[in-house]
């Protein structure tokens, strides 16, 4: 059907090279195969939507067991969503510098390490500058992961601002087959919506087929109005269209409503195929991805889908409400009776009757026709069983939700000793170190996706960045380098990541061989500081007036000495011993400088010195006078000698 040559992959739209009846022929079949993918999901994706309107407080009408009866929402799913978005949010972004680079390999010379702080400062700056929605998108995406536990992320180049996108898909905006078990190979579609005038200007621009296309109109009104609206799916699919037996990654845009092919393009280049040595038959394809699936826990019955809070909390949440409602209900009952009344106890004016405070009313009947007349419905007070149940549920919810009081940071009791709150806190947490896991590796991925198209397309960028022009292409190499979100996935919570981190310090501090910088820096990173290289920057302590006066008064008092001792000793000696001293003095200073955490002051480091000085000159005295005795006696026995001769 399609010739793939060299020229082809030039074509900005494939859809060119069919012929209108093959374009047809594959539109009609990919919608019927993408019918068949949404319909596999139907139950979850009802289930889903539920969640999310009982997490956004979504009041629908109620009718029983009477019009105006209460209807209650109770927070408990939108409290523990709340509780993971937030630290989830705190957790994985932090700073200018959401993601770090991991060294793969040796890196002798510490080049890796330089190249992973280029990256690390440059990816900040795309992600939370140039990318000015990442961190909205990120945000919405840690709300709605918690409620339906599935959401994705569509890592692409936007035509329109020339920026990479990271755009949040919701679950619903992406059909995936319910039993597909590959989410690579697997058919994924995207419902886009699109302005009418948007398709327009990509047909203009050759990225869409130049089709005549409908004006989208509104269902269920009569007669059917225009919107402004586009419902286009993008299909990333497989598809045989040079019919050598093997299917190639496509993206296939459809505009279902039309049932017409806007868009054909590959998902894969040239570099991406693997042949045969002999046969020169396709062996393999690797085609580019660009959805990232990010999983609050896994279901059950489907290795591609997941379940969130909604699932697990939500039926306990929904006979929350239901108690809530039924209390309500019977304490208005209680409170504002009714019942029947008979002919003999009718006001002289019939219709509706209130009474106000202090208001009696005329009645054409005497009391006891009266008491005959009224009977009031049998009505109990709200049930205490009732009550207990609905704390028992409640309870039951914050415990799967891990939204107990102190994980909101309310005070757990004045007797409570902190080891057990903390340890209380800990076990509570580790229920979110396996979803924050999986956040973690979904995150990664995505940094990886968009590594490769800054590589791709920021090279001018990158080069004006930096002070000194740098190579894109050979900083971004995945192969010993990957890039990680900043967070540690072990870590959930600000005081587990200050305590183990003041762990550390404590141990550098007591000796341990361990980088006491390095152990500093952790502990101002987990207590969120900003600008820590400059706090790590310490000046070197500068001597006081003092001191200096000091250093000078010890220089003098040698300088006496040494004057002392040189008129004593002989000038060969002097020259000795002057040499000596100068050189005694030069290591104490040195040894000042050098074992400056043991001397607490310069007047240590000279007190010092002058003793061992003190010792040093009476050593030399007690020499010198044994010169001069072994030279009194010399003298003596040449005296000898000569009187003996």
């Amino acid at each position: 059907m399609l010739k793939i040559t060299n020229k082809t992959f030039e074509e900005s739209n494939w859809a060119n090279l069919l012929t209108e009846e093959q374009r047809g022929r594959i539109a009609a079949e990919l919608k019927t195969d993408i019918e068949q993918d949404d319909g596999s999901r139907s139950d979850w994706l009802k289930a889903s939507q539920d969640w999310v309107d009982l997490a956004m407080q979504v009041r629908d009408n109620k009718s029983f067991p009477w019009s105006g009866a209460s209807n209650i929402k109770f927070p408990l799913l939108t409290t523990a969503s709340m509780q993971f978005h937030s630290r989830a949010q705190q957790a994985l972004l932090k700073g200018r510098k959401p993601l770090k680079a991991k060294r793969l390999g040796p890196d002798p010379d510490g080049q890796k390490e330089a190249r992973g702080k280029r990256i690390e400062d440059f990816m900040g700056y795309n992600l939370l500058d140039r990318m000015e929605d990442w961190e909205d998108e990120l945000d919405r995406l840690l709300m709605i992961l918690p409620i339906v536990g599935l959401a994705y992320k569509k890592i692409y180049r936007s035509i329109s601002t020339d920026k990479n996108k990271s755009e949040l898909v919701l679950p619903h905006e992406l059909i995936l087959n319910y039993s597909a078990t590959d989410f690579n190979r697997a058919r994924r579609t995207h419902v886009m919506t699109k302005f009418h005038n948007e398709v327009v200007e990509m047909q203009r621009g050759g990225f869409f087929l130049d089709v005549k296309l409908t004006k989208p109109t509104s269902e269920g009104d009569d007669p059917p109005r225009a919107i402004e609206e586009r419902c286009l799916h993008e299909s990333h699919c497989w598809l045989d269209l040079d019919d050598d037996g093997y299917e190639e990654p496509y993206i296939v845009t459809l505009d279902t409503e039309n049932n017409v092919m806007l868009r054909l393009a590959p998902r894969y280049g040239p570099e991406d195929v693997i042949y045969g040595d002999n046969s020169g038959d396709i062996v393999k394809i690797t085609p580019h991805e660009y959805f990232v699936r990010y999983i609050f826990l896994p279901a059950v019955d489907s290795k591609l889908y997941g379940v969130g809070l909604g699932t697990l909390v939500g039926p306990t949440n929904m006979a929350v409400n239901t108690l809530i409602n039924q209390l309500v209900d019977s304490g208005s009952l209680a409170v504002l009776p009714s019942g029947f009344l008979g002919r003999g106890g009718r006001l002289q004016k019939s219709g509706s009757q209130r009474f106000a405070p202090g208001e009696w009313k005329t009645i054409s009947a005497t009391g006891d026709d009266l008491r005959k007349s009224i009977f009031p419905l049998p009505v109990k007070e709200p049930s205490n069983v009732l009550f207990q149940l609905l704390g028992l549920l409640v309870d039951s919810g914050k415990q799967i939700g891990s939204v107990a009081d102190i994980m909101m940071g309310e005070n757990p009791g004045q007797n409570q000793p902190y080891s057990t709150t903390q340890a209380v806190l800990e076990q509570g947490m580790q229920v979110f170190v396996g979803i924050y896991k999986r956040v973690y590796r979904a995150m990664s991925l995505e940094y990886i996706q968009l590594m490769g198209l800054c590589s791709m397309y920021e090279q001018e960028v990158y080069q004006n960045y930096f002070d000194q022009p740098q190579d894109i292409n050979k900083d971004f190499n995945p192969e010993d380098l990957a890039l990680v979100p900043v967070s540690d996935p072990d870590m959930v919570s600000t005081q587990a990541r200050l305590a183990k981190a003041e762990a550390l310090l404590q141990m550098a501090v007591s000796g341990l061989p361990i980088n006491v910088q390095e152990a500093l820096k952790r502990v101002l990173e987990a207590q969120d500081h900003e600008n820590i290289e400059a706090l790590m920057q310490v000046p070197e302590k500068q001597p006081s007036f003092e001191e200096r006066l000091e250093a000078a008064d010890m220089q003098a008092k040698y300088e006496l000495e040494y004057a002392k001792l040189q008129a004593k000793m002989p000038e060969s000696q002097s020259k000795v011993f002057k040499d000596i001293m100068q050189g005694r003095v030069n290591e104490a200073k040195a040894k000042s400088v050098e074992e400056g955490t043991k001397l607490t002051s310069a007047k240590d480091a000279a007190d010092a010195y002058l003793k061992r000085r003190d010792q040093d000159i009476t050593e030399k005295g007690q020499v010198a006078d044994l010169a001069k005795a072994a030279m009194a006696a010399s003298t003596r026995n040449n005296n000898a000698t000569k009187a003996s001769r």
